[in-house]
């Protein structure tokens, strides 16, 4: 019972920074504003839930961490040195519970500019 409380808690936190990311109005293709974006990580590494991806969480029983994903318009990863290619990004999110790190709830979010891909 506590365990699918704290996941619905979790879930919560989870959609208040899904909206706060989709909320984003996104520049032209070719300027960027990189640091509306949590720190780029390739999509096969491990989900690093080191200090500098934490973001802050209104509840303080949960830890909240993201990470972000580029892709180029043809569907491959892009490069730190390609941020004027990307037009898709995948947003991790991960919940975690803030007295054990225990995860909740892990989810993506896709978000494209001006409707290319």
């Amino acid at each position: 019972m506590q365990k699918s409380s704290e996941i619905l808690l979790a879930s919560a936190v989870a959609q208040f920074h899904i909206e706060s990311i989709r909320a984003i109005d996104f520049p032209p293709v070719y300027s960027d504003r990189q640091s509306d974006f949590p720190k780029k990580i390739s999509d096969d590494s491990a989900f690093d839930t080191d200090t500098s991806y934490m973001v802050n969480s209104f509840d303080p029983s949960f830890k909240v961490y993201m990470a972000c994903v580029w892709y180029k318009n043809d569907g491959s990863e892009a490069g730190s040195d390609e941020i004027d290619k990307v037009v898709l990004r995948k947003v991790k999110i991960e919940v975690k519970r803030s007295k054990d790190d225990y995860p909740l709830i892990k989810m993506p979010v896709f978000i494209t500019r001006n409707g290319i891909y």
